[in-house]
């Protein structure tokens, strides 16, 4: 049973949820009157957002140990996620009252629902000591800043993965918030100061998909890119604007410069395609331009007739007429050109 009942706590650590439950069933099934037993598969409930078995578990723990503020913050969580927040507020003081010092945060909660709702006086604690606010007092102040909390991020190029290094944190101390490309995370920390911080993330994410998980060690969040690929960082760097300038031999060059504005650059390139144009090519190049010129505006029989006869004669021969070329064969008929002589491949 005990072994069943560590193999339930290592399921859970691991954040195999599922697993956990059915381990957790199992220790129950075979020793239903250990409260500790009641207490794990309630904190699991919560991961599985399984409140109302949660709470079912916190009562079934408080039968067996009535002075157990554990069961009492179990309870009150549960109450509270299932918007029952004068009974949450009741479970909570008690748990309060009996030394345990993670309650208070919550209990302010239940004290803003409460209040949203028309509801000054929460329902009574069950012990005549509540610590029920009253709305006729002030308003707490803002709890304190919290110290620094070391993250860390990686990234498949399908998701990008935050984690926030924060101990013994639950559900209810985490709030994060998804946008297209905003992630904002609010962490209520066990010694009642708040960590806040806001990325301005480097593209955009599927909120849809956005999910994050809590367990003792840390916060671990998880965003979908809207585009598959790799980022150069989680945040969207500043652009800076840099003034270039074209340096030549230590000197600032003259072209591209407000300093000319006279100048039309225009001009000048239409100057250099014109020159290119009027351009007179000799010997091969001279031969090569003009077989380009013909054959650019030649039809198809006089094409297939320039190439046949070109290549055939082995550069001898350059014909327009595919009547004529059709039907001939320059290969066996090669006259070269004088001082020239044909050197056929083997």
């Amino acid at each position: 049973m005990a072994d069943l009942f560590a193999q339930a706590n290592e399921a859970f650590v691991n954040e195999l949820y599922e697993e956990a439950a059915g381990l957790y069933d199992q220790a129950i099934k075979q020793e239903p009157t250990n409260a500790s037993f009641f207490l794990g598969r309630a904190a699991n409930s919560q991961k599985l957002k399984n409140y109302a078995a949660m709470v079912s578990d916190a009562e079934a723990a408080l039968r067996l140990s009535p002075n157990s503020h554990v069961a009492y913050l179990r309870q009150g969580t549960g109450l509270f996620y299932l918007d029952r927040f004068a009974e949450a507020k009741a479970a909570l003081d008690k748990a309060t009252e009996l030394g345990n010092p993670h309650a208070s945060l919550l209990i302010k909660k239940c004290q803003a629902e409460l209040e949203l709702q028309g509801q000054s006086q929460p329902a009574a604690a069950p012990s005549s000591s509540s610590s029920a606010l009253s709305s006729s007092e002030p308003s707490e102040p803002q709890p304190p800043a919290a110290s620094k909390v070391r993250e860390s991020w990686y990234q498949s190029p399908q998701t990008v993965n935050v984690t926030l290094f924060a101990k013994n944190l639950s559900d209810n101390d985490v709030k994060i918030a998804f946008e297209p490309t905003k992630l904002s995370a609010r962490l209520s920390m066990p010694d009642g100061s708040e960590y806040k911080k806001e990325w301005k993330l480097f593209s955009s994410i599927v909120v849809d998909g956005a999910k994050f998980e809590v367990n003792k060690f840390k916060v671990s969040i998880a965003l979908p890119k809207a585009a598959a690929g790799d980022w150069d960082s989680l945040e969207e760097k500043p652009i800076t604007v840099v003034k270039r300038q074209n340096i030549h031999d230590g000197r600032v060059a003259a072209y591209p410069s407000s300093k000319n504005p006279n100048i039309d650059w225009s001009e000048i390139d239409q100057k250099v395609v014109k020159e290119e144009e009027e351009e007179k090519p000799t010997g091969d190049q001279a031969l090569q331009k003009m077989f380009q010129s013909i054959y650019a505006s030649a039809d198809e029989d006089t094409r297939r007739a320039m190439i046949k006869s070109y290549q055939t004669s082995c550069g001898t021969v350059l014909s327009t007429n595919w009547k004529e070329v059709a039907d001939t064969d320059y290969s066996k008929n090669i006259t070269p050109p004088k001082g020239q002589e044909v050197v056929k491949k083997i």
